[in-house]
């Protein structure tokens, strides 16, 4: 009886030795499902608030394409099943404050609004700040030269020179208002935009404007230059077919033209110019060229010996603008005028730059 009692003894331990580890990993199984499901809940959470606060952005958008956003004036929104966004903006221009550290109070470059928006699901929030700026299909004419891409180079001139002052074709002075020498799009920090400018220190002196010199300050506007290139591909009253030209005349200060280029573009021998030249690819002057108007492109623009614009140049992607032997870059209202005259513009409000200041996810992110 003895030696059948402790072999059954042994019998249950061993089951019991046997069932334990078992019990033990469906335990710390169903423990780290649950953690996962946790974190999985927290996730989805967050990512509802975001999308609250993203409707947030969406509306103050909507508001301020339609004249109804008020500056300092918070306003709140219930969603519906759990979400809901606060948000208030201010009005950059009207602030009495320096905001790009060009040392000049509420001018025209600081025209947006700066919107601060929280979503909310459930105790869970996202915070975004944003910026509302104008936004054209049309480009416009922000400084004598506009940099539009964080990556975009003007390579040292040797006597070339950028002037925002305010010029007539014929060479007064015109009405006003004078712009920038340059203009850069958002790269982010404005300390930045001296690093886009490969200058010498006499390089630097000729960019003259508003300011200091180099005058330099931030585009307040934001280009859609996909809906830029098919508007201007759609509507040109000139389509350059050839890669090369010498000696061309593409319309007056009478008739302005609108000018495209599909790819690469070189202008020999005495040509003139007014209203848009729009080039997708790289634009190279080497002769004489008088334009009135804006002058686009997209990969790289080449200016040498006898140009003379009026009106203003802009790269729109990431390469470079080299001005060489004389070549001058003025702005004009005048000539704003005629490239405003080409095409019909298309004004509003868009998102040129957001940020996530929520604790958890930092981020920040242009368009």
């Amino acid at each position: 009886m003895a030696r059948s009692t402790r072999g059954a003894v042994r019998f249950v331990a061993g089951i019991v030795g046997a069932c334990v580890p078992t019990v033990v990993l469906v335990i710390v199984a169903s423990l780290g499902v649950t953690g996962r499901d946790t974190h999985l809940a927290v996730e989805i959470a967050e990512t509802k608030a975001l999308l609250a606060a993203e409707s947030g952005v969406d509306s103050s958008a909507f508001l301020a394409n339609t004249g109804r956003l008020v500056p300092n004036t918070p306003f709140h929104v219930d969603l519906g099943r759990g979400m809901s966004f606060h948000a208030m903006a201010l009005d950059l221009l009207r602030d009495g404050i320096d905001n790009d550290g060009d040392r000049v109070i509420d001018e025209s470059d600081e025209t947006m609004f700066e919107v601060e928006v929280t979503g909310s699901f459930r105790g869970y929030e996202r915070t975004l700040s944003v910026y509302l700026s104008p936004a054209s299909g049309l480009l416009g004419a922000p400084a004598a030269l506009s940099l539009l891409d964080p990556r975009a180079r003007l390579v040292d001139a040797i006597d070339g020179r950028v002037r925002g002052f305010d010029t007539n074709p014929d060479g007064t002075r015109g009405p006003g208002p004078d712009r920038p020498g340059i203009a850069i799009h958002d790269p982010g920090l404005f300390a930045d935009a001296r690093k886009m400018l490969a200058l010498r220190r006499a390089g630097r002196r000729k960019i003259s404007g508003i300011g200091a010199r180099p005058s330099i300050a931030l585009a307040s506007k934001s280009v859609d230059f996909q809906t830029v290139f098919y508007e201007g591909r759609a509507n040109a009253d000139v389509t350059a077919e050839r890669p090369s030209y010498v000696g061309v005349t593409w319309g007056s200060s009478r008739s302005p033209l609108l000018i495209f280029r599909d790819g690469d573009l070189r202008l020999e021998g005495d040509c003139s110019g007014s209203g848009m030249l729009m080039v997708t690819g790289k634009l190279e002057v080497l002769g004489k060229l008088k334009f009135e108007g804006i002058v686009v492109g997209m990969e790289s623009i080449r200016l040498s010996r006898g140009v003379k614009v009026f009106g203003g140049v802009v790269l729109a992607g990431p390469g470079f603008v080299s001005l060489a032997d004389g070549a001058v870059v003025n702005y004009s209202s005048r000539g704003a005028a005629a490239a405003q005259r080409v095409l019909p513009s298309k004004t509003g409000y868009v998102v040129s730059r957001w940020r996530d200041v929520s604790k958890t996810a930092p981020e920040e992110r242009s368009r």
